[in-house]
């Protein structure tokens, strides 16, 4: 689905386990400003929606939600009432 990182760090500190928002602008930045889980050489970007993570990816000139974050990063989700979060 259509998403786009968050340009604020916006979320409470008690969602953000395992991530780090960052900031682009720099030579060592990001591509783009928002939340970011660091790998081991690497770091995926995710974006929360209706407090849930999602795997985030640029295609040509959007941001979409990938996929749920993974498990294994251990990120946590609170599904807002009446989503089907199974």
């Amino acid at each position: 689905m259509e998403a786009m990182p968050e340009q604020q760090d916006t979320m409470p500190a008690e969602y953000t386990t395992n991530t780090q928002f960052l900031v682009s602008g720099t030579a060592e930045g990001p591509p783009w400003t928002g939340y970011y889980v660091h790998l081991p050489g690497a770091c995926l970007a995710v974006t929360n929606i209706y407090s849930m993570w999602f795997e985030l990816r640029h295609r040509k000139t959007e941001f979409e939600a990938h996929r749920l974050a993974q498990e294994g990063l251990s990120l946590i989700d609170a599904p807002l009432k009446g989503i089907n979060y199974v």
